[in-house]
């Protein structure tokens, strides 16, 4: 009787928690949001955007399955979405701002550009030798035009990677270890009198 009560109250503790959003995000402007939340037990966990105040206007973004993590650029017009697809892989994923609070996915890749960079400059058959491969967007350049990526991965304690950092550049497509673009606009020094 105690087995069949733990169970009938974890299965009504998930079905009540389908409308609450697993997780939240609010850009740096405060102008857009983002949850995602389960829709029902047996479908993957879905993304929704919207304009702060405006919530009825919610966008379906993305549906995932395993985790997923949304950074919003300082400017608003991207979206970059980490994909934990699952316990050995994690990609990037770019959304472009079209109209309003419309966002469509781009076509740019961040994840392969970055993991051909790390092949070229360390001569090596990453990620494809690989059983778990991680690609995360760390963090946006304050003029939005790119994104701080890091690399992981591991086979054993001889082949792995370890936080490998590179940037993408989002108007040439390119992935570089120029750092300076991460770098600037983000002193700001206060004039004294």
């Amino acid at each position: 009787m105690r087995i069949f009560l733990f169970l009938a109250f974890s299965w009504l503790s998930l079905v009540g928690q389908s409308n609450q959003p697993e997780w939240h995000w609010k850009s740096d402007s405060g102008l857009l949001q983002g949850e995602a939340r389960f829709v029902s037990p047996d479908a993957p966990r879905q993304i929704f955007i919207w304009e702060s105040g405006s919530a009825e206007s919610k966008q379906l973004l993305y549906a995932f399955e395993r985790d997923a993590t949304l950074l919003f650029s300082p400017d608003d017009q991207w979206i970059a979405l980490n994909d934990h697809v699952g316990s050995g892989q994690s990609e990037i994923k770019l959304f472009k701002k079209v109209k309003g609070p419309r966002y469509i996915p781009s076509k740019l890749d961040p994840t392969a550009k970055a993991w051909a960079l790390l092949k070229q400059q360390s001569n090596t058959p990453y990620p494809n030798t690989l059983f778990h491969s991680y690609a995360c967007v760390v963090n946006w350049s304050a003029n939005s035009r790119a994104l701080l990526v890091s690399l992981s991965g591991h086979n054993d304690p001889d082949n792995h990677i370890d936080n490998w950092l590179c940037v993408f550049d989002l108007p040439s497509g390119k992935a570089s270890l120029n750092l300076d673009q991460m770098n600037r606009g983000v002193v700001h020094i206060k004039s004294r009198p």
